[in-house]
């Protein structure tokens, strides 16, 4: 009953912000991606809500009771429960049992770490001096926000921006996200934790062959 209380508490504060939001000074689409942003923390309430049903061993003690609850919050893909998630993805695509050892596992994703936020930084100097530096006026003006009408008279540097974006979005979240998790469950594994419940973020790029599969196995963390 608390946390359903509490789930109804975040959806009424979700709901109370985007009424009241100050709109003054702020774009149609700044809006738009405020209440998508309020939306999310409502949706993943669920979550750091705990409001799935499981309940920690029996004869805890305070201490171990919160660990426990911690330990669920920092799980939303439920590693190691009966609510994990349907596409897991596995340490290695040709043997899915396989777990690196510690030593490995920590090696791994130290090194992969520091690979992929040297990535991202090239990338943005790319988007800087390539991307930016190309942009013309009127790119972004209402007359090119349909692309199929009028396919006979776009150009390749439209067709360039156009591509660019979606690139941008995704490449650039998959460098972050892959970036914190690595690092976070390195120094995890550091300190004592089984690599096993730190399986990859993301799966192989290769089975998102499908708008489905893109989602179910190449954004397996969503």
């Amino acid at each position: 009953m608390m946390r359903s209380s509490a789930f109804c508490g975040v959806v009424a504060y979700a709901i109370y912000g985007l009424l009241h939001k100050d709109r003054s000074q702020a774009s149609e689409a700044w809006l738009e991606f405020y209440a998508e942003c309020t939306c999310g923390v409502m949706f993943y309430a669920s979550y750091f809500l705990v409001l799935m049903r499981a309940t920690p061993p029996l004869g805890s003690s305070a201490v171990k009771r919160l660990i426990w609850a911690i330990d669920m919050v920092a799980n939303p893909r439920g590693v190691g429960t009966t609510w994990q998630i349907k596409n897991l993805p596995p340490f290695s695509r040709k043997d899915p049992t396989y777990v690196p050892s510690r030593y490995n596992f920590i090696v791994q994703r130290t090194i992969s770490f520091f690979l992929i936020y040297t990535m991202l930084k090239m990338f943005k100097v790319a988007h800087a001096e390539i991307y930016l530096a190309s942009l013309r006026e009127g790119d972004y003006n209402e007359y090119k926000e349909s692309i199929i009408r009028r396919i006979r008279d776009v150009s390749m540097h439209e067709l360039y921006i156009r591509a660019w974006l979606p690139f941008n979005m995704f490449f650039r979240t998959w460098c972050i996200h892959e970036c914190f998790h690595r690092l976070v469950s390195a120094f995890a594994v550091i300190l004592g934790d089984d690599p096993r419940r730190w399986p990859p973020l993301d799966g192989d790029i290769r089975e998102a062959y499908s708008l489905r599969r893109f989602w179910g196995y190449g954004f397996a963390f969503f």
